[in-house]
């Protein structure tokens, strides 16, 4: 029992010591504050799905040249929207074969792109941004105007590519709110392409525009509207020249003093007793009237339509010297806070302007691409 009891105590004491020579336990340090900043992995798969639509990849990019080429041929220039003598004309450019396959193209190439995303990772979608990028950047040496256009175009298709790889299924809906993204991604870049390139001349658009209302105003627009008005004022045709000059005030007008005086260069007629020449003065006078009234009133017509003609003309140079020049149209604009307030905001009402005539453009653009990614949808 004894030996027990100090063997135990050797053993805890043992154990005493061991604990002591330990060191004592102490909690971890604490660390600062650290931020974590996680990036995720963009991921490229070149399976079987992809490999089948590479052919799809080539095609947009091919359509992506043919666009921007349709769209150089359009001829589309900045300085359209200030020529008013040719507005007319340049209107017409959006109804010309060039622009009209422009817009079928690129609906197809916006649908494709859309298709092509569809049920990939974003990182595979983002593949049509250099396929398109590229030939962009290549354009620029045949159109160095248009290099922010065609770069807009590339990043449109690359938005829908992108978006496409969000869509669950493809269906009206979300079809036409894809598109209308996309557009509306363009129609910004269009209004900022347009803002920039008029800002960056703001000084020499602004005096060619005002100079170019001006001689619309005078040259076409003006001339039209005086020769109008005198036209108004003096309506005139034959009938009115018969009725003003009839055949009675005629043969008033061929006095027997005037016909005696023309007939008597005639020896026969001046050896003639007063009885003779006063019946030939009467029947010269029915053949003059009957023979030559019709001709009389013709000239009197053309002679008034020249005289008309002339007024109007008159009247429009004085106008062009005297009150429609470029220099009174801008006191014009001064004088008035709206005009004034165009007039020092112009390249953002101009790149208004051109945002809302795109806008509807755009609008045919979602149309055509939505039908056309259904219609894949469904091959």
């Amino acid at each position: 029992m004894g030996i027990r009891t100090q063997k135990e105590i050797r053993e805890r004491g043992a154990q005493s010591a061991l604990i002591a020579s330990q060191p004592a336990h102490q909690p971890p340090p604490q660390q600062g504050r650290q931020i974590a900043v996680t990036i995720p992995s963009v991921t490229i798969s070149f399976g079987g799905d992809l490999r089948k639509r590479m052919p799809l990849l080539v095609l947009i990019a091919v359509l992506f040249v043919f666009c921007c080429v349709l769209f150089d041929k359009s001829s589309f220039t900045t300085r359209d929207l200030f020529d008013m003598p040719r507005l007319a004309f340049t209107v017409s450019k959006l109804y010309s074969l060039s622009f009209g396959l422009f817009l079928l193209l690129f609906s197809i190439a916006l649908a494709f792109s859309a298709y092509f995303g569809f049920r990939q990772t974003a990182g595979t979608a983002l593949i049509v941004l250099p396929a398109t990028l590229v030939p962009a950047l290549l354009l620029y040496l045949l159109s160095p105007g248009l290099v922010l256009v065609f770069v807009a175009f590339s990043l449109t298709l690359s938005l829908a590519a992108f978006m496409g790889t969000r869509l669950e299924k493809i269906s009206l809906s979300r079809a036409w709110t894809l598109f209308n993204v996309c557009l509306l991604l363009l129609l910004i870049a269009t209004f900022g392409v347009v803002f920039t390139k008029v800002d960056a001349n703001k000084a020499q658009y602004t005096s060619a525009f005002f100079t170019n209302v001006a001689q619309a105003m005078t040259q076409k627009n003006t001339t039209s509207v005086l020769s109008s008005a005198v036209v108004d004022a003096l309506p005139l045709d034959r009938g009115m020249v018969a009725a003003a000059v009839s055949k009675d005030d005629l043969r008033e007008f061929l006095s027997d003093s005037l016909l005696d005086a023309a007939l008597g260069k005639d020896p026969a007629y001046a050896s003639m007793n007063a009885a003779n020449k006063t019946a030939i003065i009467a029947a010269a006078r029915e053949q003059v009237v009957s023979s030559n009234y019709e001709r009389f009133v013709d000239s009197a017509y053309n002679a008034t339509l020249d005289y008309k003609a002339q007024l109007a003309d008159a009247l429009s140079r004085q106008s062009a010297t005297g009150y429609l020049s470029s220099e009174k149209i801008k006191q014009i604009a001064f004088s008035s806070p709206p005009l004034k307030l165009l007039y020092l905001n112009f390249p953002l009402a101009i790149a208004v302007a051109v945002a809302a005539v795109a806008s509807l453009v755009f609008f045919l653009l979602t149309f055509l691409a939505t039908v056309e990614l259904l219609l894949l949808a469904k091959l």
